[in-house]
């Protein structure tokens, strides 16, 4: 098995994309309707601010990043944000993420980005791995649903 790392296309890869969002969606338990604006990201993706890393396994599609890119009004240095990060649950293997997340680094790194932020959901044991890979705890996020 030889797993290869790419930056892809956003449109080229959108098909496989949003069967991959459905299945993270059902299993971190989101509640309501997904309904990602694939449109506006599309926008993103032709500016340049959203970039997309993929996983594939003979041509199949196993694993995906979107990151986006911004310019910190604090320091003025690029940093990139992780908007999803998401591996099938029987390629999740500690030295393919760590792979994976080397790739991304490396080429987030030569496009100028000091900083990559992930998210971690409290109830996903990701965030101990993510440590592990030197990323540290830096905020607490806190989210209240408006009505």
């Amino acid at each position: 098995m030889s797993y290869e790392f790419s930056r892809e296309a956003f449109s080229a890869v959108l098909p496989e994309l949003a069967v991959q969002h459905a299945d993270q969606w059902v299993e971190l338990g989101c509640e309501g309707n997904l309904s990602p604006d694939y449109a506006r990201m599309q926008q993103y993706a032709t500016l340049g601010i959203l970039i997309v890393y993929t996983v594939r396994l003979e041509g199949v599609l196993v694993g995906n990043c979107t990151m986006y890119l911004q310019h910190s009004t604090h320091t003025r240095e690029m940093q990139a944000t992780e908007d999803t990060l998401y591996l099938a649950p029987e390629h999740r293997r500690p030295r393919l993420v760590k792979r994976f997340v080397e790739y991304m680094e490396a080429d987030l790194l030569q496009k100028g980005v000091r900083r990559v932020t992930i998210k971690v959901r409290l109830t996903n044991k990701a965030a101990r791995v993510f440590q592990a890979f030197g990323y540290k705890p830096r905020a607490l996020e806190l989210t209240k649903e408006l009505e």
